[in-house]
């Protein structure tokens, strides 16, 4: 995974001869190729959550009205799979470091068993204090099982987060933007296809892994609805 911002760019410029750099101010192109690479790892996430997964640990809270902030950290989470007790301050009744934290709609608490907590704008909140209720008997940390969702690009410098065989599920819809501002639809609309087409491959990529974990025994692999299949609408 070396493939630079830039390098990427300089692939969609590269795709035609009537392509010009100069289309696009460098903040506009960043965000644009950011979102082409983000819409990727959401989109494998909700086919295969174990594709790119991993785990980290909340800021500590000094109180027990505190929140966790998932931007603050762990960060780039794309769909959050588990939330586990990581650490405790003192004594919760009924919970213990490494029991898992049901994560609920806010308005349907009473859907889970506790502990519960909701989630709005990336800031996870406990329910009926049932995560403490003092500072000095509290969950004070949590782990987070999620997977992950790339920050957006602030620099051409910047590396993508795409294995770089997949590089072109950002270069080729770049290209097609650049062919729509100069308003080449044929093209555009080529390109266009071609996208759609290389994302549905990546995307039974990211569902084969899956299967090809070993299954318990007598269990055969799902088809998975959720990956769009060759010739499909």
């Amino acid at each position: 995974m070396s493939l630079s911002v830039q390098d990427c760019f300089n692939r969609a410029v590269n795709r035609s001869s009537l392509n010009s750099a100069g289309l696009f101010g460098v903040n506009n192109a960043l965000s644009h190729m950011s979102i082409f690479e983000q819409r990727a790892f959401i989109m494998a996430a909700n086919v295969n959550p174990d594709f790119d997964s991993r785990d980290g640990l909340t800021v500590v809270r000094t109180a027990f009205t505190d929140s966790w902030n998932l931007n603050a950290a762990p960060g780039g989470i794309g769909l959050i799979n588990r939330v586990e007790v990581a650490t405790i301050t003192g004594a919760v009744a009924d919970v213990a470091v490494k029991d898992e934290i049901f994560i609920v709609g806010k308005g349907l608490s009473d859907l889970a068993l506790a502990p519960r907590a909701f989630i709005q704008a990336k800031v996870l909140k406990d329910i009926n204090t049932e995560l403490g209720a003092a500072d000095a008997n509290m969950v004070t940390q949590l782990r987070i099982f999620y997977s992950f969702i790339p920050v957006a690009f602030s620099t051409s410098t910047d590396i993508l987060s795409l294995a770089d065989e997949w590089s072109h599920l950002v270069a080729t819809p770049m290209a097609a933007i650049m062919a729509m501002a100069d308003q080449r639809m044929e093209e555009y609309d080529r390109l266009t296809a071609e996208y759609q087409r290389d994302l549905q491959l990546y995307l039974q990529h990211v569902g084969g892994y899956r299967h090809s974990f070993m299954q318990p025994l007598g269990q055969a692999p799902a088809s998975n609805p959720n990956v769009p299949q060759f010739g499909g609408n």
